[in-house]
């Protein structure tokens, strides 16, 4: 496994596989950045976008892996306790050190399933290399954050593939860490520049 990590300042523990650490003079937002890593990322077969406000559970890499074995698929992610969409699910816990117990039971209860989806959040996605390599990079154009994967969403679906929320695997997302140091005005000032981005070039 090969992984290159790209922000301003990390903390990685190297556990014998290769981790490649990229920084950054300065906050290049999520689009630009994940595109540093993405064509940093050589020689893997899968790519995979993983925010810093996640808590991953075990077994879940290779859980998300297993729904690409069908080629119709584009990108898959878990579900969560934070998402804007249906990949948000109830959560019990209350504290993180019940995550991994919840995680399990969870999973191998609905082990196999999943849905189709109009839109992943890129909080936790995978795609395989050569569909990356098909779709092209992230449209650095949405400044920070916020529309990138839905505009990623509406090029894969353009190109025929599908994307789906794996039932069995979740994440721990805290969500919008990114922009936890923008005012209410400035992140309403991001989204509605970022909206109208998007409309412009669709």
């Amino acid at each position: 496994i090969s992984a290159c990590l790209v922000g301003s300042e990390m903390c990685i523990r190297d556990s014998g596989d290769t981790v490649r650490v990229l920084l950054q003079p300065r906050n290049l937002g999520f689009a630009a950045a994940n595109n540093v890593g993405i064509r940093a990322a050589t020689g893997g077969e899968y790519i995979v976008l993983l925010n810093n406000d996640c808590i991953v559970t075990p077994g879940w890499l290779d859980g998300l892996i297993r729904h690409l074995d069908d080629p119709r698929v584009g990108m898959v992610g878990p579900v969560t306790n934070f998402a804007g969409n249906e990949a948000c699910i109830e959560v019990p816990y209350w504290q993180l050190d019940d995550l991994d117990e919840f995680a399990a039971h969870y999973s191998a209860a609905r082990q196999g399933r999943a849905f189709e989806i109009a839109m992943l959040a890129m909080f936790c996605v995978v795609m395989r290399r050569a569909v990356v390599d098909e779709i092209g990079p992230l449209d650095e154009r949405f400044v920070r954050g916020m529309f990138e994967d839905d505009d990623y969403a509406h090029r894969l679906r353009k190109a025929g593939y599908h994307m789906i929320c794996a039932e069995d695997v979740f994440v721990h997302h805290f969500g919008r860490s990114s922009f936890a140091l923008l005012d209410e005005a400035e992140y309403g000032r991001t989204f509605e520049a970022n909206r109208e981005a998007f409309e412009r070039k669709w």
